[in-house]
């Protein structure tokens, strides 16, 4: 029979410990025993083995002594520390050095053997686990976009449990499920899709019914302020509340885990509107009114057609804001806003930090992060940011680790623990595109890459959708030639005349503004102190 695992086991002592020898061979390990820390390194450095079993007091070379020569040797080599007595300074001295586990003499067989299954096993034993959860899962969730139309609330689950398990298959290296994975949210846009087109007028012409699990109308980012904002600050008379422009479900669930145990977190999907685009979808969560709404109130902010640029297509957003809170002023005491802030630099973002140093004050906190956003839209700019983020995972990841650098973990943290509710929203994701549709329109179109509007706009009707009734959609009105188009799925529109440098720009990069899981369904999260 042939071992499965090679085992090193070092002691002083080993010619007693033959018994245990056995009985691991016996079971399909194969072991090679040594008298001296010595002899182990001496072997290490010229075969293989898959762990070592290392007595902690040997005369010469100790088992510590061992340790730190071994790093230089073979850094990746679990061990296994054998103790006579159970010594708190030595196991933590130990466990800084990596120690897999331990074990306490007098050892018997048993015992060895379930600490070498557990060290060597573990990861195949956990693979096998996660193997079948998914299969489970995937064939749920297979099965329920086949079954017939989700509800908002449906929808918003399975885009959580999209979310989960792509960050769970980042962390096990799994890569024949993550590319399962894949083809399911690739079905799953479709659908969605689909039914967006044919509910969407009808969603936003109906009220939400607050609080209502299952209500057939989603919560859209116009809710937020009324739903979550106003009654932190009923209760609280303060509140922080930070948005991350363009924030992934996804990149949520990578950040989620750098947050301290001592925060409790409450996360919600909502839905963005569509376009799934700052200038709409912005403007919507922060003045929680629809994009035809603020088009009144703000007559001249789409009076270029929508290619302002996103710095003046949010103009008025402190007044936005400042005006929902001025609407519930008569009921909430504080509903003022005590603090506006964009932050598009690192400097930008201490510079709040140190605003806030002495606690959120009384009233709402406002903090615009555009890091992430600024990336989608860099990135088709740049080479080096384009390779840094080429795939959802990659860019899972540096979500992440911008997260982990910014200012906004100490924030969070101290704003919680002084007792002040946080509110992290964003107003869309966005999602990887690798279709091109060409777009036949006149010169008046916008340029965006997953939505234009403009006259005499037509595409494939198979990846996009066009939006003749923009009052049905609730978008700001145009002209009465006017319309709106939309890319689904993957798609990106490229005008016919100049499709080809075009795609070489914008093949594989991030975008948003079209209907997909990832741009439209988005977290909405509430961080309180435990």
């Amino acid at each position: 029979m042939t071992a499965r695992f090679r085992l090193l086991w070092a002691d002083d002592e080993i010619n007693l410990l033959r018994p245990h020898i056995l009985y691991l061979e016996e079971r399909g390990f194969e072991v090679v025993g040594v008298p001296s820390g010595e002899d182990a390194l001496q072997l290490i450095a010229g075969e293989s083995f898959d762990l070592l079993l290392l007595d902690e007091r040997m005369p010469g070379l100790d088992g510590i002594g061992v340790l730190e020569r071994l790093r230089a040797l073979r850094p990746d080599l679990p061990v296994v520390m054998v103790t006579k007595q159970e010594d708190e300074g030595l196991m933590e001295e130990a466990i800084g050095r990596s120690i897999a586990d331990f074990l306490t003499k007098p050892v018997n067989p048993s015992q060895v053997l379930s600490v070498c299954k557990r060290v060597l096993e573990s990861g195949r034993l956990r693979g096998e686990a996660l193997t079948r959860d998914y299969t489970r899962e995937f064939a749920r969730l297979s099965e329920r976009l086949a079954s017939g139309p989700l509800t908002p609330a449906e929808w918003g689950d399975l885009a959580e449990a999209l979310a989960w398990w792509s960050t769970r298959l980042d962390e096990t290296g799994q890569e024949g499920l993550a590319e399962s994975l894949i083809t399911l949210q690739r079905e799953a846009d479709g659908v969605f899709a689909r039914q967006v087109i044919e509910r969407y007028p009808e969603w936003v012409a109906s009220e939400r019914a607050e609080g209502v699990k299952g209500d057939d109308r989603p919560f859209f980012t116009t809710d937020v302020a009324t739903e979550a904002i106003l009654p932190l600050l009923a209760e609280h008379g303060r509140a922080l509340f930070i948005v991350l422009d363009c924030l992934r479900l996804d990149q949520w669930h990578a950040i989620e885990s750098l947050l301290p145990r001592s925060i409790v977190v409450e996360r919600t999907p909502i839905f963005s509107l569509l376009p799934s685009a700052s200038p709409y979808s912005r403007n919507a969560l922060l003045s929680g009114r629809f994009p035809d709404e603020i088009a009144a109130r703000y007559p001249d902010l789409w009076a270029s057609g929508g290619d302002e640029g996103e710095e003046g297509l949010n103009r008025y957003e402190p007044e936005m804001i400042t005006s929902v809170l001025e609407s519930a002023a008569g009921g909430i005491g504080n509903a003022r806003l005590a603090l506006f802030e964009r932050v598009r630099s690192p400097s930008e973002g201490e510079a709040v930090a140190r605003k806030l140093a002495g606690g959120v004050p009384d009233g709402l906190s406002v903090a615009i992060f555009n890091f992430l956003d600024l990336l989608v839209h860099d990135q088709t700019e740049s080479l080096v940011l384009k390779e840094l983020a080429p795939d959802s995972a990659a860019f899972r990841s540096v979500a992440r680790e911008w997260f982990r650098h910014s200012p906004l973990p100490e924030l969070i943290e101290r704003a919680t623990g002084d007792g002040a509710p946080v509110v992290i929203a964003t107003d869309h994701g966005s999602t990887r595109v690798g279709r091109s549709i060409e777009v036949k329109a006149d010169r008046t179109a916008s340029h965006g890459v997953r939505y234009k509007i403009g006259r005499n706009l037509n595409a494939d009707q198979r990846w996009t959708h066009r939006i003749d009734d923009l009052a049905a959609w609730r978008l700001p009105p145009g002209g009465l030639t006017t319309t709106c188009l939309l890319a689904r799925e993957d798609a990106y529109l490229l005008f016919t005349s100049e499709a080809a440098p075009h795609r070489k720009r914008f093949e594989g990069s991030f975008q948003h503004g079209g209907i997909s899981i990832a741009e439209v369904i988005i977290p909405l999260i509430r961080l309180t102190g435990r």
